[in-house]
């Protein structure tokens, strides 16, 4: 598994977990805005992480897609 994967992995259980401290009713108001700060930074994280892999797989499928071209042509 590549590191970035056990980042996004990581981080989205760290933002699962937020997301439950926040359900608390508890929680003060102080806290639950601390909470939420660092909820949108792990998003943020996440989302940045996720954009990488979707290039990686788009230059995966391109570079698939190339050879099947190049091999359709020589045939």
């Amino acid at each position: 598994m590549s590191s970035s994967l056990k980042s996004l992995d990581q981080s989205i259980v760290e933002l699962e977990a937020l997301v439950r401290s926040l359900e608390d009713p508890n929680l003060s108001i102080d806290d639950a805005i601390a909470k939420y700060a660092e909820g949108m930074n792990l998003a943020i994280e996440c989302r940045k992480s996720m954009n990488e892999m979707t290039r990686k797989v788009n230059e995966v499928r391109q570079q698939a897609m190339n050879q099947l071209n190049s091999t359709t042509d020589n045939n």
